[in-house]
């Protein structure tokens, strides 16, 4: 593992002499660290081309608005990739649009922790993304691979990734909450809070809410012809109270200050990335301790048990995150706040050995 020390961002350390070939590069540093940035810096300012995927179309929207002198096309077929070739930017679901280039020299996965989400809700795709990227590294064989996380707890689990860590620790952190705080409702303080961000457990709730407290909803069905949504890509806060989905749990940056983040939410990593949504920092968290109605019965440890199947592991590797969130949520509240506290300030400690709770519930 190799270990930098920054003042406050990635790219004050030279991390391109660390790049190793045939693994992936997990670069590891604080949510807010400016880890996008730096990577989108080297297809300007180092020579490299580079080849950049995200999870989301929303990830992808902010990186366009924060690099115009980047020249981007995301969802379609190149017309001329030579000039493209420096900044291609797709989301998970596109990447086999990278196949059209001619030159990479480096492939950056942004949030690659949330590969084991996309097991939980979809079909094919994972199968599509791995392929690519095999396929990539035979068209490219020179082409290094980086992966960018702030919550690597669980995806560096994987050991068919090949890691080659590189953990980046700013001394100035930036988008830390000031506290964490876990409760079982938060429902009767969200009218008399002024600025916040709630994170819905589903649609219905976070349109109701929205609607009671006098708040913006935002969801990934109307995200397009949302005013709400454009003011947050250009970081800003579009009303005092802002009801969202995960469209807004990773990736993006709101710049404007935000008094109190709401969680709603049984997945952690979930958790800590809509935390850090607040690039300010200095925001309380505040977590709604709940156990989904899907899990009221409990649930078995996962056993981890790698097939080579991309698609059939990162679904297992989604169980145990579920599993261990499970039990996290169904023991004390000051174990599932050492945990989270855990996460958000030091990324790369073990978490918890949890199997001590498994016969108890």
């Amino acid at each position: 593992m190799t270990k930098l020390k920054v003042e406050k961002y990635c790219s004050e350390a030279n991390v391109l002499d660390y790049l190793e070939p045939d693994c992936i590069n997990l670069i590891c540093a604080g949510t807010g660290s400016g880890k996008t940035k730096m990577c989108m810096d080297w297809a300007t300012e180092s020579g490299n081309k580079v080849a950049f995927v995200a999870p989301f179309v929303s990830i992808t929207n902010q990186v366009k608005i924060n690099h115009p002198e980047i020249e981007i096309q995301t969802g379609m077929k190149a017309q001329d990739q030579e000039v493209l070739a420096d900044g291609r930017i797709t989301s998970f679901h596109s990447i086999p649009r990278m196949l059209e280039l001619k030159e990479i020299d480096i492939l950056v996965i942004d949030e690659i922790h949330i590969l084991s989400s996309y097991a939980s809700y979809t079909f094919g795709m994972l199968t599509t993304f791995w392929r690519t990227v095999e396929q990539l590294r035979l068209k490219h064989p020179k082409m290094k691979v980086v992966a960018l996380t702030g919550t690597p707890q669980f995806v560096r689990m994987y050991p068919l990734f090949n890691f080659n860590f590189i953990e980046i620790e700013p001394r100035i952190q930036l988008s830390k909450p000031s506290e964490i705080l876990i409760s079982k409702s938060w429902t009767k303080e969200l009218p008399k809070e002024k600025n916040y961000i709630y994170l819905y457990s589903s649609r219905k709730q976070g349109r109701q809410q929205a609607n009671k407290y006098d708040g913006v909803f935002i969801d990934s069905a109307s995200k397009d012809t949302s005013m709400s949504y454009h003011k947050i890509l250009d970081g800003n806060m579009p009303a005092n109270r802002v009801f969202t989905s995960t469209l807004l749990s990773t990736g993006i940056s709101i710049t404007d200050p935000v008094d109190t983040i709401y969680t709603n939410w049984l997945d952690l990593v979930s958790i800590v990335q809509m935390s850090a949504r607040a690039r300010i920092g200095g925001h309380k968290l505040k977590v709604t301790k709940t156990i989904p109605f899907f899990l009221k019965g409990g649930m078995s440890k996962p056993d981890l048990k790698w097939s080579g199947d991309f698609e059939k592991d990162m679904r297992l590797l989604n169980q145990y995150e579920t599993w261990y969130a499970y039990v996290a949520h169904s023991g004390d509240i000051q174990d599932l706040f050492t945990i989270l506290y855990s996460m958000i300030w030091t990324p790369l400690a073990e978490l918890p050995v949890l199997d001590e709770y498994e016969e108890q519930y």
